[in-house]
């Protein structure tokens, strides 16, 4: 089973790589708090981007289309209750 802590690690992870700039992936501060639009600036791609990632790297389905969470912590709370499900 996976700790929380090991699926922050991964959620920040894509984030840095996939989603972020190369000059924001240094000096961005990510938290369970850290708001997707407004504080890391993502847009309908990026929103995209991290749930193809994450979904990709866990084998779940992260929602429908009209999900779309809205902070690093919405994001994290949904791959720990989908990866309970499959395990």
């Amino acid at each position: 089973m996976l700790t929380k802590k090991e699926i922050e690690t991964k959620v920040y992870e894509v984030i840095r790589e996939k989603c972020l700039s190369e000059n924001d992936q240094n000096t961005v501060i990510l938290g369970a708090n850290t708001h997707l639009t407004k504080d890391l600036g993502l847009d309908s791609l990026g929103l995209l981007t991290l749930s193809v990632e994450v979904e990709n790297f866990y084998k779940i389905y992260l929602g429908d289309a009209n999900f779309v969470p809205e902070t690093v912590g919405e994001v994290i709370e949904v791959i720990e209750r989908e990866t309970k499900k499959i395990q």
